[in-house]
């Protein structure tokens, strides 16, 4: 599995590594800490043990994750999983980290020994550790969206456009390692972006779906029921979005791209002759029937979408791509459909559950979307 990328600057200094020496048996007695037995194994509460290793913790209750960022390592614990991850490499740790007293706890004895085996990074002089949002992988610095973009384009009709979270209902799309359905993080970014951009006067947004559910008795009458809105609702733009998933190396599958279609058409073809899942790409392109400039306008959308996640994801830029996904293929208007990143990557599972991520994900979707209608 790859390491957990994230950037540690250092400045004009020279390192040594040793190994991490921590008496906190001796540090729980001198501050007086807390501990819990349960089943005869002894738990500390993560927080505490961040303060006794002056740590830091990026820490949600609600998710069951926590992120502790010690000295120069990434140690990764979610409660009810054995699984840890120390700077990316995967490890166990029985009994796995829990909730007790509505406490995020991790297991005393197993902990040390995960400390006990690192190295970490003394500096002479002050040293600058990375940001937690550097080391989950997304620069989450996010500047004000309605500074970050010029004013509004001037046009006095209102552009349409449609949003569409991809799967939904009986349909979770992909699945990550630890329970994360697609359904739920494509739902709740097209719902964040929708808020940004009804806030838009000269814009009227539509979605697709904005609960948990599938528009159709089947894939192919789920697929139909969203094309026939956008092309009903005539709407200048339409994005669906969707987070990735791989059949192999799963773990290690990383980045984010965007897709624009090879050809559009006006006529529904065979289901055999249209890609409809992430999974398969068929290879068939289907006679072109394109009036104007809607292909081309749906590559320049996806490049803009692509450029501008560039600027915000630290995963790898996995470019825009052309494929005849149904969306693609039978929308009469320029279109896109974005993988946020590999939900079967553990890391980005993590990141996709964090309501932050997920807004900034959000955000920059909206920045691109205003910046191709300003850029005509």
């Amino acid at each position: 599995m790859k390491r957990l990328s994230f950037l540690l600057i250092t400045i004009f200094f020279i390192p040594f590594l040793l190994a991490a020496e921590v008496d906190l048996d001796e540090k729980i007695r001198e501050n007086d800490i807390s501990t819990y037995i349960k089943e005869g194994t002894r738990f500390i509460p993560l927080d505490d043990l961040a303060r006794l290793l002056e740590a830091r913790l990026s820490f949600g209750i609600s998710e069951g994750r926590a992120l502790l960022f010690y000295q120069n390592h990434t140690i990764s614990l979610i409660a009810g999983c054995s699984d840890i991850l120390v700077n990316g490499e995967i490890g166990k740790i029985e009994p796995p980290p829990q909730f007790i007293e509505g406490m995020f706890v991790v297991p005393l004895s197993c902990i040390k020994e995960v400390l006990s085996k690192l190295e970490v990074t003394t500096p002479k002089e002050e040293e600058s550790v990375p940001s937690i949002e550097e080391a989950v992988g997304l620069s989450l610095r996010s500047p004000s969206i309605e500074t970050a973009i010029v004013s509004s384009t001037a046009s006095t009709s209102k552009k349409i456009i449609i949003l569409d979270p991809g799967h939904g209902g009986r349909d979770p799309g992909a699945i990550g390692e630890y329970g994360l359905r697609e359904k739920d993080v494509n739902l709740d970014i097209a719902l964040r972006l929708n808020n940004l951009l009804k806030k838009r006067k000269e814009l009227t947004v539509l979605m697709t779906r904005k609960d948990d559910r599938h528009l159709g008795s089947t894939s192919r009458e789920d697929l139909d029921r969203r094309v026939k809105l956008a092309n009903q609702k005539k709407a200048d733009l339409f994005l669906s979005i969707h987070t990735n998933s791989a059949r192999y190396n799963r773990w290690s599958a990383d980045g984010f791209e965007t897709y624009c279609p090879r050809s559009k058409s006006a006529n529904y073809g065979s289901i055999d002759d249209i890609d409809i899942t992430n999974e398969s790409d068929l290879g068939v392109i289907i006679g072109d029937l394109n009036e104007g400039n809607v292909l081309e306008k749906s590559r320049r959308l996806a490049s803009v979408i692509q450029g501008e996640l560039s600027k915000r994801l630290l995963i790898p830029n996995r470019g825009v791509k052309e494929k005849n996904y149904f969306v693609l293929k039978y929308t009469e208007m320029p279109s896109a459909l974005v993988e946020i990143g590999f939900i079967c990557n553990r890391n980005m599972e993590a990141n996709l559950r964090d309501p932050h991520v997920r807004q900034v994900i959000a955000e920059t979707l909206y920045k691109a979307i205003i910046r191709y209608f300003q850029e005509g």
